[in-house]
């Protein structure tokens, strides 16, 4: 998995993200806005922000399209499995 932090305050980061993404397109990448973290813990993961109305997103290519599917903050932790998942 690919991870680019800070994905809403450098200015070309999400269409850098995009393009790189071309080369590796096999590989999904986890994109957190300022203020968003990941958490992991053995096979477990969670995102938790300290900046309101912040978001994490998980990117990828399928069938040529680039896909930014937005995924929820929660408190609670899940199967790190799930950020695999195209």
């Amino acid at each position: 998995m690919l991870f680019c932090p800070h994905y809403n305050i450098e200015k070309h980061r999400q269409e850098d993200l995009k393009r790189m993404m071309k080369n590796t397109y096999k590989i999904p990448a986890l994109a957190l806005e300022n203020g968003v973290a990941l958490e992991v813990i053995d096979d477990k993961y969670r995102l938790i922000r300290s900046i309101p109305n912040t978001h994490a997103y998980k990117c990828y290519w399928s069938e040529g399209n680039y896909i930014k599917q937005e995924i929820e903050i929660m408190s609670e932790f899940k199967p790190i499995s799930e950020l695999y998942k195209k």
